[in-house]
């Protein structure tokens, strides 16, 4: 299920909003339940709104849900060879 992000200002969504609408999409269109969460983060910076995502994961799901995050990496070509 592809939802809106956490933390994003752009749209002017609020994290309770995000947080109600996650709840909604994953009771409606999965089946038993979630399996795995994917958080997608640029290579090349890590904020501490995704590190908060963890934690906003784990506020709505619970501390178990931490086992079922699944970090991707995008923008890997973006960084210098010594990496």
């Amino acid at each position: 299920v592809d939802t809106p992000g956490f933390f994003d200002t752009n749209e002017g969504i609020t994290n309770e909003k995000v947080q109600n609408k996650i709840a909604s999409q994953i009771f409606n269109m999965t089946s038993p339940g979630v399996h795995a969460f994917l958080i997608v983060v640029r290579v090349d910076r890590f904020t501490p709104e995704e590190k908060d995502t963890v934690d906003f994961i784990k506020k709505i799901f619970g501390a178990g849900a931490a086992k079922y995050c699944i970090v991707i990496l995008t923008r890997e070509d973006q960084l210098d060879d010594e990496f």
